[in-house]
């Protein structure tokens, strides 16, 4: 019966969640150039996914693996720029839940907001040392953060130079990935598509649904394979990890919020809308609805005064040409 027991807790300890992060992976640029990446692509047939997964705006990388990892958006994690915010702390991500846990990244960042995460020299570096946890099964969660996509949307480099690199790295990871373990895909955001005419564009600070719209692909046991038929957002990505690894809902996650906490596992047609995402479908409306009213209200008030001017204006004009007769 002891044996039983520690064998049972051995399994348990052996259960292992593996998040593959991709820096800069739109669902577009995936679907376009998926031909690259055999690794990625046979995990997409495996997985249950989704490429409608929502980032958070602005969609930079800092809000976004901020939300990922720490179940809310900005407002509860305050990681909205490299630095964290004055006297803005406490917040409760899924390295703080899961004590056997690990995360791997070249941007400093990801150490500086989650201390779980160690900075490597690079995407070579970070898949070694998840490969390396994964082969020998000493963590309950194991993260990594590849940048090769974004630094070659940045620099204007080839993507598919990148892409092929990041799949190699996935599949590096995957060679020691099990049938018991669970592999989440996910991306913060995708590649600005500036045009030369707009001056004023931005990296990452667009509404196209080329940046906002990002792949997720969940495999594991009990997972069907197949699209996702509910909505996903880059809050859900804590709630898998928990659920799968049977972990809590943290208690300050559930303030403000639905009291028995549910989230809907991929493949069924439940989605319990969030605080922040109910607000954010209020500013959508109030850009898109509010504003043209206010801009036709200012206009319907301009045009009195103009009006008049343009009748004073001519009957100045009539008055000189009869002057002049």
């Amino acid at each position: 019966m002891l044996v039983f027991k520690n064998k049972a807790k051995h399994l348990e300890r052996c259960r292992m969640f593996i998040i593959i992060g991709v820096d800069g992976l739109s669902s577009n640029l995936l679907q376009q150039q998926i031909a690259y990446m055999p690794h990625v692509a046979s995990l997409l047939a495996q997985s249950a996914y989704s490429y409608v997964a929502r980032a958070g705006v602005p969609a930079i990388s800092s809000i976004n693996w901020g939300t990922h990892f720490f179940g809310h958006g900005p407002a509860y994690h305050c990681w909205v720029n490299n630095e964290k915010p004055f006297a803005c702390s406490g917040a409760t991500s899924i390295f703080d839940v899961i004590p056997h846990s690990v995360g791997y990244g070249k941007w400093d960042a990801l150490r500086r907001h989650i201390p779980a995460f160690r900075t490597t020299g690079g995407d070579s570096d970070t898949a070694s040392n998840m490969a390396l946890h994964v082969k020998k099964r000493d963590c309950n969660l194991i993260a990594g953060v590849f940048d090769a996509v974004d630094d070659a949307n940045h620099q204007s480099k080839s993507q598919k130079r990148a892409l092929q690199h990041v799949d190699a790295y996935v599949g590096t990871v995957l060679k020691h990935v099990t049938s018991s373990d669970y592999v989440l895909l996910i991306s913060d955001h995708g590649p600005r598509d500036c045009k030369w005419w707009q001056w004023s564009c931005r990296d990452h600070y667009g509404m196209l649904s080329s940046e906002i719209e990002t792949p997720v692909m969940l495999k594991g046991p009990s997972i069907a394979p197949g699209q996702m038929t509910r909505r996903v957002t880059h809050q859900d990505t804590s709630y898998y990890v928990l659920h799968a690894l049977n972990y809590p809902i943290p208690c300050d996650w559930r303030l403000g919020e639905h009291g028995n906490c549910t989230t809907s596992w991929p493949g069924t047609r439940i989605h319990v809308p969030l605080a922040e995402e109910q607000l954010r479908e209020h500013v959508d409306v109030a850009i898109w609805i509010v504003a043209p009213l206010v801009l036709l209200l200012c206009a319907l008030a301009c045009l009195p005064p103009m009006h008049r001017k343009l009748r004073r204006r001519t009957n100045q004009q009539d008055l000189g040409a009869v002057r002049l007769l």
